[in-house]
């Protein structure tokens, strides 16, 4: 998949000291692979059990699918697998920055993140990597498919989250549908959206235009918006018709809420659709770090991915055999939009560890007052 003018598939990335590794092609011999499944898969046994922190959306029917594919695809029948769903990102990385400083056991043995928290975590030292992680991950992901990030053998992509507009279909009509985020600030659309509470989806922005340039289309956006608001929530109250869209949603929801009958319609920005992309890692000091190596490789692959996009909406853009992905990147085909990502190339990486910067914290807090987060 080409994003931007260049496409993810480079082999090494420096940034800041950390490499960021995409698979190479797999030379390894089977014996070799097998043998160190093996190993894993008798740690695994032993340890008895696995604490993963992962994405609510999956819900508790879809954390049993997800557990239940995974045991059986390692032979783990006897294997505690416990899936927490209880949200609250912020906390629970605060809490896994706060152990790692301190050298506590870890609370999750694997956790799921976005990138920019996966970088701030790995830069503090609480990941731990996974040793020949290249010849283990055919396990999980079959070469004949499209290769998605890696970060320094730490961090394995399990999901993307394309970010456009949701809309409802009763309210604003698709050729009425804002085409730039330029377009957001002007005066017809006063009134008739909200954001919602983070800049993790707008910090895109400066991927594409200047730094004051995405502050003052953000202004903008701050200046038309009703209110500030959690997605799913808003969404609920777009569909009764209390506001007629939201831009930078996370897209999922319009297959949710299409699933439903709801009068939800989709698109993307020409300038700028975020990609985000979705992470595990393996906690330092993880109570069963066997367990959850295994894991964070097997969810990586097809197997696991249907089994996550069918219960949560969540796609792999990266995978062919991603349905959902499949459609997304139509749609956004069918827009001429232009996709983003920090994986693209060195540049964008760095944008991404400028955000870690106090310059970068500071441009950060001036884009949530001038969307009025606060």
């Amino acid at each position: 998949m080409k994003i931007g003018n260049s496409t993810l598939f480079a082999a090494f990335v420096f940034v800041s000291g950390l490499a960021f590794l995409l698979p190479p092609l797999w030379a390894a011999s089977a014996p070799d692979r097998q043998q160190l499944l093996n190993s894993l898969i008798e740690e695994a046994q032993k340890e008895g059990e696995l604490v993963v922190w992962g994405i609510s959306s999956l819900g508790d029917d879809g954390a049993k699918a997800y557990g239940e594919a995974f045991k059986a695809r390692f032979g783990l029948n006897n294997l505690r697998f416990k899936y927490d769903t209880a949200g609250a990102t912020g906390e629970k990385f605060s809490r896994a920055v706060m152990e790692t400083q301190m050298g506590l056991p870890a609370s999750h043995d694997a956790m799921y993140a976005p990138e920019h928290r996966v970088i701030s975590l790995i830069a503090k030292g609480g990941v731990e990597a996974i040793e020949q992680w290249e010849t283990l991950l055919p396990e999980g992901v079959d070469p004949k498919y499209a290769s998605p990030p890696v970060v320094a053998g730490k961090a394995f992509t399990f999901a993307t989250r394309a970010n456009g507009i949701i809309y409802n279909t009763k309210l604003l009509s698709p050729k009425d549908v804002p085409l730039t985020t330029k377009d957001v600030g002007q005066s017809k659309y006063k009134g008739k959206f909200y954001t919602a509470p983070w800049t993790t989806y707008v910090n895109y922005g400066i991927l594409v235009y200047p730094k004051e340039e995405w502050l003052e289309i953000m202004r903008a956006w701050g200046r038309n918006k009703v209110s500030t608001i959690r997605s799913r929530g808003g969404i609920e109250r777009m569909m009764l018709g209390e506001f007629a869209f939201e831009p930078f949603s996370n897209t999922y929801y319009y297959f949710q809420f299409k699933s439903k009958g709801d009068p939800v319609g989709v698109a993307f920005f020409r300038d700028v659709v975020p990609l985000s992309v979705q992470m595990h890692i393996v906690r330092k000091k993880a109570p069963h770090p066997s367990a959850a190596k295994l894991f964070t490789l097997w969810a990586t692959g097809p197997e696991a991915v249907q089994i996550f996009e069918k219960y949560s909406w969540t796609p792999n853009m990266y995978l062919k055999d991603s349905r959902i992905g499949h459609e997304e990147a139509t749609l956004i085909k069918q827009r001429g939009a232009k996709v983003v990502t920090w994986f693209d190339n060195k540049e964008t990486l760095d944008q991404l560890m400028w955000f870690t910067t106090k310059e970068g914290e500071a441009y950060e807090e001036e884009i949530g007052k001038a969307l009025k987060l606060k």
